[in-house]
């Protein structure tokens, strides 16, 4: 009975201590005037406040995201869509008077590159950028393919297991 009591004692200690030990996205802070990059998530602060959810929308869709909904949040407004290849790209806001935080992430594990495409789009259409044009950003065109995943010059399974194939039954990995 007393074993009993100290293993769901240490259970609930366990499970109520799980997810405090690693930290939230939401602790990301940029360097001034720069994109950060950590954990799947670039964040950057801008200086536009209540126009950067026009700005994300606009950038997002430049860089080929499409479907994209705005959703209110708790502590402030996101905007989900998909990407041409088909990953989920979200983009959180958190306003603050005349700043704006804003953290973007792509697929699961997060495009660093694209994420990245996206704020320096929002910041190249910022008005104290000078609007449109203001930095050459790359633009995904329409229709373009996805990314491989894998190169095409990688060594096949086959040439790479070759040795192994040939050589026979062994009851140990080692020689």
């Amino acid at each position: 009975m007393n074993t009993q009591i100290h293993r769901f004692a240490l259970l609930t200690l366990l499970a109520a201590a799980g997810c405090s030990t690693v930290g939230p996205y939401s602790r990301i802070v940029p360097s001034a005037g720069g994109t950060d990059y950590r954990g799947g998530t670039a964040a950057r602060v801008f200086e536009t406040g209540s126009e950067t959810i026009v700005l994300a929308r606009k950038a997002m869709e430049d860089t080929g995201v499409h479907s994209i909904q705005e959703l209110h949040q708790r502590d402030g407004i996101a905007l989900e869509g998909r990407t041409a290849d088909d990953r989920r790209a979200f983009l959180t806001t958190r306003i603050q008077g005349s700043r704006a935080m804003v953290t973007a992430k792509i697929g699961i594990v997060g495009d660093e590159a694209l994420s990245r495409a996206i704020l320096d789009r929002m910041a190249a259409l910022a008005p104290d950028r000078g609007g449109e044009g203001a930095a050459p950003v790359p633009i995904i065109e329409e229709g373009a393919k996805p990314r491989a995943r894998l190169s095409r010059d990688a060594v096949s399974d086959e040439s790479m297991l070759r040795n192994q194939a040939d050589a026979g039954y062994r009851d140990s990995p080692i020689p």
